[in-house]
């Protein structure tokens, strides 16, 4: 059983039985100095865990060594070798001074000191050991979430990829927003070019109430801001302009995060999420997660877009192909020699070749 360590400052040079009764028999590291520079070199080299000071013959040095103690960073608990006036004389110099032994000390009388001083020790390591079991806990947690972030953005990237229904993606992705930023609600706003107002196009949490169709006007909103600069914004209740926080439902909440989407440098719409009842703010981690949210988003969008396109496109191609089959049958049945219905025939096939080309042109085969 360890009880630590001890320095002993003492003139006297023989403290070889006290030296190794506390060693061997109470596993004490002991050292000793038999004047004040060595003290104080050993403290400042290795702080023990408390400190013997005998008077007998160097008091002056004593009380030296004492001051200069009290102004260090590490203040061990001091026992004075004397009687109850000599500690208390030197607990003035300095405040750890915790009690006295006799002149003609031993082991013995050590030995109670140690056992406190240990029973300290082990108290102050008990309590780290907590609170690096806390922190361990903590990290775990922390690590837990972060992979749960990865893994539900690589599911959502995987669902763009596929070019599966758009509404899923968009239903997928502000699930995502509330799961990952644990928040109550979140919605995707996209903007309509032709009357400047964003309309709801996903929603997660805002209620049937609530979100069942209305168009939202850019300016003079707080949603519409994010449009009109094409920042983020990320705003909490005790702010200066916690007056502001009413998301587009038109209540109150406790804090919000709106991020733009962003297609080839114009904002399409907004992707956001709030706390209405917890007082959760959102932070930068946050607001990066929702931005890789908010690409998802706009690829699917875009993706969505284009395959849209490219089927129109295939289905011009069809329509025109059937019409220059069309256009032949009759060439191939008709029966005339007026120049006039002859001319117009060559011009109709002529025009129906070109849009046939211009179809293929811009339909690939393969979408």
């Amino acid at each position: 059983m360890t009880y630590g360590s001890i320095m002993i400052l003492d003139a006297k040079s023989n403290l070889f039985t006290v030296r190794v009764a506390l060693e061997q028999r109470y596993d004490i590291v002991v050292s000793h100095a038999e004047d004040a520079t060595q003290a104080l070199e050993l403290v400042r080299n290795s702080p023990p865990d408390q400190i013997l000071v005998n008077p007998d013959g160097i008091e002056i040095e004593v009380t030296q060594f004492l001051t200069q103690l009290a102004q260090m960073d590490t203040k061990p608990p001091v026992i004075v070798a004397g009687d109850a006036s000599i500690e208390d004389e030197f607990r003035l110099v300095y405040a750890h001074v915790v009690g006295h032994v006799p002149s003609t000390y031993n082991e013995e009388d050590l030995l109670p000191f140690c056992q406190r001083q240990r029973s300290t020790r082990t108290g102050k390591l008990r309590s780290m050991a907590l609170a690096e079991r806390a922190a361990l806990v903590q990290a775990n947690q922390l690590l837990e979430r972060r992979v749960q972030e990865v893994m539900t953005l690589h599911q959502i990237g995987k669902a763009v990829a596929s070019l599966t229904d758009l509404d899923a993606i968009l239903a997928r992705i502000v699930e995502a927003a509330v799961f990952l930023l644990r928040a109550e609600e979140s919605s995707i706003m996209l903007l309509d070019p032709e009357t400047n107002e964003l309309y709801l196009r996903s929603q997660k949490g805002l209620g049937e109430k609530h979100a069942r169709g209305f168009n939202l006007k850019v300016q003079d909103t707080l949603i519409g801001s994010v449009v009109q600069s094409g920042r983020p914004v990320r705003m909490e209740r005790g702010t200066s302009e916690d007056t502001r926080l009413k998301v587009v439902t038109g209540y109150l909440v406790n804090a919000l995060l709106y991020v733009p989407l962003t297609l080839r440098g114009q904002v399409i719409g907004v992707l956001g999420v709030a706390n209405q009842t917890a007082h959760r703010a959102f932070d930068g981690h946050d607001q990066r997660l929702m931005e890789a949210l908010a690409d998802y988003a706009v690829l699917a969008i875009e993706a969505a877009r284009q395959h849209k396109e490219l089927k129109r496109l295939r289905q011009d191609l069809a329509v025109a192909h059937t019409v220059a089959a069309a256009v032949e049958e009759i060439n191939g049945r008709l029966v005339t020699e007026d120049p006039d219905i002859l001319s117009a025939l060559r011009r109709i096939r002529g025009a129906v070749h070109i849009l046939v080309r211009m179809a293929e042109t811009e339909a690939p085969a393969d979408v």
